[in-house]
Order: C-alpha cells, then sequence, then structure tokens
C-alpha cells in the first residue's frame, strides 16, 4: 500500500541496509525483554525543597530496601551507614574523617567501596550497557564500567579487579569515587521520576526544586493547580498573580517570591502599611505553622500584606467572572453582596454577619472596582513576574515537560482532586 512505502522510505534515512534494520529489531526485542525500570511517584512538593531532595536522594526508599536485600550480614546501623554514604558522600566522608584515625579511615573507605560496587552491579541489572555508560561520570567511566561487569570470583580476574580497587587509593582518588560511586547509583535507581502535580505555593523553595528537575533527564511531570497557578501568573494573569502572592502570604512564606525569584514585594507592602497600618488584621494572620516561632508585630506585617493582595484579587475575579459566564463561578461573587453599613453578607438568600468589618479600598458603590494604589500594585507586580528570567525559564520547562495527564507504560497519570 502506499502509505506502507511512505514509512518504509522515512525508515530507510536512519536504517538503510536490512542488517541495520535486523540488528536495530534484535536490540528492541532484548529491550522489551529486560526488567522493567523503577518509576518513582511523587505529588504535593509545595516547595519542600529539603524533603523532596532527600526522597530523591533515597529513591523513594529503593536505595535502603535494595541494601537490606544484598547485604543481609551487615548489622542495621551498617546498613544505614552505607545508605547515607550514598545519599549524602560528601557530609559522611568529613564526618569519618575527623571522627577515624588515619588507618581506620581508608579501612572503612574500602568497605564502603566494595559494597557500593556490589550494590551497582545489581541495580544495573535492569538496564543495557548503553544506558548504563550514558549515566556514568566522565572521569570514571572506563574503571567503574570494569568494577561492575567484571567478577572478582573468579580466579584470573581477582588479581585484576584488586588491582584497580588499589590503584584508586594510590592515586588517591577514593573520596571523590565515592562522590560519583553515589550518584551513579542515585542515578540508576529511579528509572522514571512522575511528578503528579503541585510542586508550587506554601513551602519556601519551590525555585530550587525546579532547578534541580530541569538537570534531570528522566522526568516527567503533570500540573496541578497550583502548577497551572504559576502558569498564569508567569504569563501576565493578574489575579493569577495575586493569587499566588496571597497564598504565599497565607502561608508566611513571601520569601519564595522575594529570596528565591527576587521579586520585589516593596510596593504591596506599602499599600498594606497605607491602608491597613491600624487594622490587627486577625482573619488574615497566617496559618499552617507555630506562630509561636514568630513576633507578633511580623505576624501582623504579613497578615496585612495577605489582606492587601485578597481584596485585589477578589476584585480582579469580578471581571474574569464576567468575561466568562460559562465557569458558572457567580457565586464567588460576594463584595456586591456585602451591606456596608451592617457589616453583614448575603449568600444563597441569608444574611451572615462579617467576621471584618474593615474595607478601606473597597467603594460600595463599585465594589470590584480597583483603586488608583492597588491598580499601580498589581500592574507593577505583573510586570515582575513578566520579566523574572528564572521563573520564566521555569515556566517554559513546565509547559515544555508538563502536561494535564500522561500515558505512561500503560498507565495514565493525572492530578486527581477531592473535594469535601
Amino acid at each position: 500500500m502506499p502509505y506502507q512505502n511512505k514509512y518504509l522510505e522515512l525508515l530507510s534515512y536512519e536504517y538503510p541496509t536490512i542488517q541495520m534494520v535486523a540488528s536495530e529489531l534484535i536490540n528492541l526485542n532484548a529491550i522489551m525483554n529486560l526488567p522493567k525500570g523503577t518509576e518513582i511517584f511523587i505529588t504535593d512538593i509545595h516547595g519542600e525543597y529539603d524533603a523532596f531532595n532527600h526522597y530523591l536522594k533515597n529513591a523513594s526508599g529503593i536505595i535502603q530496601e535494595k541494601i537490606e536485600l544484598n547485604f543481609p550480614e551487615l548489622s542495621i546501623k551498617e546498613k544505614n551507614r552505607l545508605a547515607f554514604f550514598i545519599y549524602y558522600p560528601t557530609d559522611m566522608l568529613n564526618k569519618y574523617k575527623l571522627k577515624l584515625s588515619k588507618d581506620d579511615f581508608v579501612e572503612l573507605l574500602h568497605k564502603i567501596l566494595y559494597d557500593m560496587i556490589k550494590l551497582a552491579k545489581e541495580i544495573v541489572t535492569k538496564y543495557t550497557k548503553s544506558k548504563v555508560r550514558k549515566s556514568l561520570p566522565e572521569e570514571f567511566s572506563y574503571v567503574i564500567q570494569e568494577l561492575i561487569y567484571e567478577s572478582s570470583s573468579h580466579e584470573d580476574k581477582e588479581k585484576y579487579y584488586q588491582a584497580i580497587i588499589e590503584a584508586i587509593f594510590l592515586t588517591k582518588r577514593e573520596s571523590k569515587f565515592i562522590l560519583q560511586m553515589s550518584r551513579f547509583i542515585r542515578k540508576l535507581a529511579i528509572d522514571q521520576l512522575h511528578i503528579i502535580g503541585d510542586i508550587f505555593d506554601r513551602g519556601p523553595k519551590p525555585h530550587l526544586i525546579m532547578e534541580k528537575l530541569i538537570n534531570m533527564n528522566n522526568v516527567d511531570i503533570q500540573w496541578g493547580n497550583h502548577d497551572i497557578a504559576f502558569l498564569g501568573a508567569a504569563s501576565g494573569s493578574r489575579v493569577m498573580v495575586a493569587n499566588v502572592i496571597r497564598i504565599a502570604a497565607r502561608y508566611n512564606n513571601l520569601d519564595c517570591f522575594e529570596d528565591g525569584y527576587g521579586i520585589n514585594l516593596i510596593p504591596l507592602a506599602r499599600l498594606a502599611e497605607k491602608y491597613y497600618k491600624h487594622d490587627d488584621c486577625h482573619e488574615f494572620q497566617p496559618r499552617g505553622f507555630n506562630n509561636d516561632y514568630f513576633k507578633s508585630e511580623d505576624l501582623s506585617f504579613i497578615a496585612r500584606i495577605h489582606k492587601a493582595i485578597s481584596v485585589i484579587q477578589f476584585k480582579l475575579e469580578a471581571a474574569l467572572i464576567a468575561r466568562k459566564p460559562g465557569f458558572n463561578l457567580e457565586d464567588r461573587l460576594l463584595l456586591d453582596k456585602i451591606d456596608y453599613n451592617n457589616y453583614t453578607v448575603e449568600v444563597e438568600g441569608k444574611k451572615y454577619s462579617l467576621l471584618d468589618h474593615n474595607f478601606p479600598t473597597i467603594n460600595p458603590k463599585k465594589p470590584y472596582q480597583l483603586n488608583k494604589d492597588e491598580l499601580e500594585v498589581i500592574n507593577h507586580l505583573t510586570q515582575l513576574f513578566l520579566h523574572n528570567e528564572m521563573l520564566q525559564k521555569h515556566a517554559r520547562y513546565l509547559l515544555q515537560k508538563g502536561s494535564m495527564y500522561l500515558k505512561y507504560n500503560n498507565n495514565l497519570l493525572f492530578r486527581g482532586y477531592s473535594f469535601n
């Protein structure tokens, strides 16, 4: 058939001979019969970089599991020590260098190195040699290949195997080698990392999480609502800019924008001080953490910012809802349902007393109209989001690597939600 000829013609550009086609078919058939690589799934990271980083380093507990299976003779203490040499090699090398004598330290490194090689041999069994080679550190590529693919139990190879190990120590490369071996093990312990939504909001370091993901090759991302809000803000949506800043204030986490992305929130702070200086903003106090660690004046300052940006968001939402009636979000419009004399709000025909009575930036006749100061602040913040180099880089990466859903290994991956 004509369409078959077309496909064969395209195939011939990459595989011009029958021998090349046959070789590739053999290769693919062999790969299909390898054990599936380990996939790990993580969701709701919410800017918690330290927890996320440890999760990656221990491969969701997979490395510890491999140690349990392959080193039954080790004590619990020795197993944990080996695990932490893989997770945090620099810290462990520094710790034991200070703790042990020189001879004992060298003896420990010998043991750790042998154990790492044994563990690496187990982990690489799921992969082709080609894939393993691509994961090897350039500096020790040849050495590691020889150690993981040669057996030390055969008499004719034992001296060769031992000579490689001793050469590492004679050239004073043992610490560097352990560092590279640990990275190699961690890299191959995870064949594919699936991020199932919500990298952003609440936690302090989403920018570090994004930088780590950008440097990984085996990642896919299914967007959560917080990721989509971030993309909206990065795209210049004023209501989404207000939303992501409001959530950061809600969790006392404005540093993620100021320190993480270098976005100046001083204009917003000035607006909050101007209109809410004598307002305790009790209902807008940051929540979700232990307030005892923070001074009351600091919490009040954050609460004022939280209230200021919340009112801006409520106003901006009205224009969006009016523009998109198909969303059926009219029930979210409440500023025009407030009785500003009696401080009540009417919802579905019932009146409720308001807990907060201070709305200095709301004009009761035009409750959804931004005043001059609010308009200047949200326009300024939106421009900062649009022209922030790091933030835009992260948004582009999310768009390139992310999606609403993904079919992978015959599994449908998507971010699910529950509504109570």
